[in-house]
């Protein structure tokens, strides 16, 4: 939750990282999302904005800043 106070773009960027690889594993978490999305109702204006931006995520999409993150070189 404070992760997302503090730098929303940077903890959904974080998302794909943190998911399972299997693509069952991760139908069964959006299906919990919809769930509790669509619990107060059908998603619309901002609310379903943000609900597809997590889907694209889910479906290992690439944010603005995954594709702008500088690589790493190891020494």
């Amino acid at each position: 939750f404070f992760s997302l106070l503090l730098d929303q773009e940077g903890a959904l960027a974080a998302i794909p990282e943190m998911l399972p690889a299997a693509p069952a594993a991760r139908t069964k978490m959006l299906d919990a999302i919809h769930r509790v999305v669509h619990a107060a109702g059908k998603a619309s204006g901002e609310r379903a904005d943000r609900l597809a931006y997590v889907e694209k995520l889910f479906a290992g999409e690439k944010t603005p800043k995954q594709r702008a993150k500088p690589s790493r070189k190891v020494a």
